[in-house]
């Protein structure tokens, strides 16, 4: 999971290394990319505004609530009932 707010690091790594898990693990490792979530699972409304303002705590950013369910829809998809 990537989130595009966050410039850490680019989507291809993300892809690539989900790759190689499932040439390990096959089918145990999807990619997605959430739409300006950043690093720590804030929500920004660009990279710039994710550099300028991550480290800032007069300024917090909301949870981005879509990771839970991403993470959630997941978990159901690949533990045993």
């Amino acid at each position: 999971m990537r989130g595009s707010g966050s410039c850490c690091s680019a989507s291809t790594f993300h892809c690539v290394k989900s790759g190689i898990i499932n040439s390990f693990h096959p089918g145990n490792a999807t990619y997605r990319e959430i739409a300006g979530m950043g690093h720590e699972f804030g929500r920004y409304d660009s990279q710039r505004a994710f550099l300028e303002e991550v480290g800032n705590a007069s300024k917090p950013h909301p949870f981005d609530e879509e990771v839970l369910t991403v993470v959630l829809g997941w978990l159901k998809q690949h533990l045993p009932s």
